[in-house]
């Protein structure tokens, strides 16, 4: 019985995750590497979340750089993320974590007290860029969705 228990509170929590996250989410980001930091004042994010799928469109318009990773389609299993049936992440109460390319990329999203926060980080040995941003609900559309 308190295995059933658990198990509803445990796909109740990831559900409320899905209802708090998904939309559209728009902000300001600032873009940092080992040298610089760069405002970045058109961020865009779209996050769908189903029983078994986890959708993130990212977009931003910044100077000089790109979208690092502009569209991931994950699979859920539980509370882990799937990118060609490998585990690189997982759903958490306060959000998602992703791992990709072997420990080099990292993107964290979770809920803030106003909207949600977003960190990607690229690492090399060398050199990072992050990318930090606190975004809020967005009723409209900025960007092409990929979707």
């Amino acid at each position: 019985m308190r295995v059933l228990i658990s198990l509803t509170l445990y796909f109740t929590s990831l559900s409320v995750i899905s209802s708090d996250f998904n939309g559209k989410w728009t902000g300001e980001a600032v873009i940092s590497t080992l040298r610089t930091e760069t405002p970045c004042n058109d961020f865009n994010l779209k996050l769908n979340q189903t029983s078994q799928e986890l959708t993130v469109s990212i977009h931003y318009k910044c100077p000089s750089q790109r979208t690092l990773d502009p569209y991931s389609k994950y699979t859920i299993i539980g509370n882990q993320l799937l990118l060609n049936n490998v585990s690189v992440g997982k759903i958490t109460a306060d959000g998602y974590t992703i791992e990709k390319k072997s420990g080099r990329y990292y993107l964290w999203i979770s809920k803030t007290q106003t909207g949600i926060f977003y960190r990607e980080l690229l690492a090399s040995r060398y050199n990072f860029i992050m990318i930090e941003a606190n975004l809020t609900p967005s009723n409209h559309k900025h960007y092409n969705e990929g979707t």
